[in-house]
């Protein structure tokens, strides 16, 4: 569930729609019952029910995002992906998300409606409590019940904008949480908890095995979008598991409360590094720049995933783990000057060393990703100590300024960048606001 990648990474959370829920489904007391007890979590507001049809979906999904995305907040999101290197400059962002999800989801929780909706070929099934059914509808409960003790993380997935890396992370954690209690779902009548690190592992190779081979819609997307699409589950799943093996279900309620701070950490949960959150002097920036009649564009986080679909995607012979691990932090942003593209994005490293492992790396790639977008040309990396920023050449004279005028703060835990109010997108997103 999450944000954006807002269609990618949790449109299954966030989807609504005008529809209206029908009354209360007779069969979702037992399973709102079966969540409850698998979870250790009481539902202290009513959930409703109402079933869709495969038809539906793009509306439902399209409907909810209307209110949450205009035309040009999907335009400047793309494209500030694009002049990554990450994202065809001339996909339809929108309507190809929109293809994906309607081929993959089968249930949806929305927080706006507290609704569960789920599609409606599962309420004809003759066999109304087949595993199949009871699975998906465990799980969107389950959102619901984090929806319900967790209303800030909610929150944060929802109404951050440009913390993709955080959003991801919140993501694995809700989505894992989901799908690791689904499991128990399963389990027939004396049959062992399946709530464990094996089962979740299963889950975790499944995952990589339709990245690495995708089919139908799947296949057809850009690499970033499948393994967001696909990384809460892969990964949140056995940090859930692990989580749980620990503590039980009190060990899932203590990550609702404080998450990892970035993909890194769920990707290396042992990885206890400071997470490194940066601010651009985006409107001196602007200045400086005004009179190429340059507009800024959207400013993101790569983070560990994003970072290693640009290597995968582009090649280069590189240790690709050993230079995500040296990740601390970073922060990109596009800029339009008359048609022709500009990005600043600033990386931030473990030591010195890994900086200059990644500068390396991406100067191998840097002509093929000059020429994904309309850029000024290729992106050169310039290296100040443990910083690594990289620059095109319409921008690159900035090099030192930037260096110098951008800020950067440390934190280790989610709790203390939640309490400085989430820097830089200053101040969080709240429940009542979303």
């Amino acid at each position: 569930m999450r944000r954006a990648l807002l269609l990618a990474l949790g449109l299954a959370a966030i989807a609504a729609c005008a529809l209206f829920a029908e009354p209360e489904d007779p069969r979702l007391a037992p399973w709102k019952t079966q969540a409850s007890a698998l979870r250790g979590l009481q539902f202290e507001t009513p959930v409703r029910l109402a079933w869709v049809s495969q038809a539906q979906i793009p509306g439902v999904i399209r409907g909810e995002l209307e209110e949450l995305l205009t035309p040009e907040d999907a335009r400047r999101y793309r494209d500030a992906y694009a002049a990554l290197g990450v994202l065809p400059p001339e996909i339809d962002f929108v309507e190809t998300m929109l293809a994906l999800q309607s081929q993959m989801l089968a249930g949806l929780y929305s927080p706006r409606r507290r609704t569960l909706y789920v599609l409606d070929s599962l309420r004809d099934d003759p066999n109304s409590a087949s595993p199949g059914q009871s699975l998906i509808v465990v799980h969107e409960l389950v959102h619901a019940l984090q929806d319900q003790h967790a209303p800030q993380t909610l929150a944060l997935l929802t109404g951050l904008r440009r913390q993709d890396d955080v959003v991801g992370a919140l993501s694995a954690v809700l989505e894992g949480d989901a799908t690791l209690t689904m499991l128990g779902a399963g389990a027939a009548p004396g049959d062992a908890d399946k709530r464990n690190e094996r089962t979740a592992a299963v889950v975790h190779e499944a995952m990589l095995a339709q990245l690495a081979h995708p089919d139908g819609e799947m296949a057809a997307v850009p690499r970033l979008l499948r393994e967001s699409l696909l990384f809460p589950y892969a990964f949140g799943t056995p940090l859930s598991a692990r989580r749980f093996a620990a503590a039980g279900n009190i060990g899932l309620d203590a990550a609702l409360r404080d998450p990892p701070l970035s993909t890194l950490r769920v990707l290396a949960p042992d990885d206890t590094d400071p997470v490194e959150f940066i601010r651009l002097p985006e409107a001196a920036l602007a200045q400086r720049l005004a009179e190429r009649g340059c507009l800024l564009g959207d400013d993101n986080v790569a983070g560990a995933v994003t970072l290693g679909v640009l290597f995968e995607d582009y090649g280069g012979a590189l240790d690709l783990d050993t230079v995500l691990r040296g990740w601390s932090g970073d922060r990109f942003l596009q800029i339009d000057c008359a048609g022709t593209w500009e990005l600043v994005w600033l990386t931030r490293w473990e030591s010195d060393e890994a900086a200059a492992r990644f500068a390396a790396a991406y100067r191998a790639i840097a002509p093929a990703v000059g020429a994904n977008a309309p850029l000024s040309g290729p992106p050169e990396a310039v290296l100040r100590g443990r910083t690594a920023l990289v620059l095109t050449p319409g921008v690159r004279a900035h090099a030192e300024w930037l260096f110098d005028a951008s800020e950067i703060r440390a934190y280790s835990r989610f709790s203390e960048w939640l309490a400085d109010g989430c820097f830089p997108e200053t101040p969080c997103p709240d429940e009542a606001r979303n």
